[in-house]
């Protein structure tokens, strides 16, 4: 079954140990973090950062793509310096009229309703309010903010996968990000439960959809997405999800 945060399980126990550093310092929005470096040294430096990038959709002010790392094996520490998208004033009025469209979410969630029930919510608010788009900007169109926030609440199938996995994170449903191509070009979907298995959802090929009926209609096995053209790291999922 699918664990809280996914990729975490790719790490060993120091890496592990790095992951929550990284993370608690990012979300305190510091800009460097320094690790011991034994922490980061049977899991690279790019593993641990992709791990974070994937599991925390809340972190949507870092711009992943270009982080520096140096390490200083006389001091035995890593340091892994990041750009924010955004400044830091910014950040917080962002994340206030995130937790506002989070609230308004579960307020017209029923905590005991089906899985399938929630996640239909959720793909329902989705689908009926963000338009796909690409402007060529990596806050609005990559982060699970931009479809929020943006006036036109638009983005691209990596806003839209992450913005899918922030909504399932709060209301505490099973949910994680999947990268990979469709027919050769880079996209994003989304790994749920459902009846008892794990199963991928492609959230951005539902945007318009005037009906969402049964999860069954909407969700494929591994082989199912192979067939019409994803490619991604198919073994690693397996490891994670096993």
């Amino acid at each position: 079954m699918l664990p809280p945060v996914l990729y975490r399980h790719i790490l060993d126990e120091r890496g592990k140990e790095a992951y929550r550093i990284l993370t608690d310092s990012l979300l305190h929005l510091k800009t460097e973090v320094r690790l011991p470096y034994s922490y980061a040294e049977s899991n690279d430096v790019q593993t641990l950062v992709k791990a974070v990038s994937l599991d925390h959709p809340e972190l949507f002010y870092i711009n992943w793509w270009q982080y520096r790392s140096q390490a200083s094996f006389f001091c035995s520490h890593v340091t892994i310096c990041f750009d924010f998208l955004i400044d830091t004033a910014s950040v917080k009025v962002c994340w206030l009229a995130i937790e506002k469209e989070i609230a308004k979410l579960k307020h017209i969630t029923s905590d005991n309703g089906s899985l399938w029930s929630r996640y239909k919510t959720i793909i329902k608010h989705i689908v009926s309010t963000v338009h796909y788009n690409d402007t060529g900007s990596a806050f609005w169109d990559h982060t699970a903010a931009g479809p929020i926030l943006s006036s036109e609440h638009t983005a691209v199938c990596e806003g839209i996968a992450k913005l899918f996995l922030l909504y399932c994170q709060h209301l505490y449903i099973p949910c994680a990000i999947v990268i990979g191509t469709l027919d050769s070009s880079p996209h994003a979907w989304n790994l749920i439960e459902y009846n008892g298995s794990v199963r991928y959802i492609d959230i951005t090929s539902l945007i318009g959809s005037p009906v969402i009926i049964g999860l069954s209609l909407y969700t494929k096995t591994e082989e199912q997405l192979l067939l019409d053209g994803y490619q991604w790291n198919t073994s690693q999922i397996r490891r994670l999800v096993s």
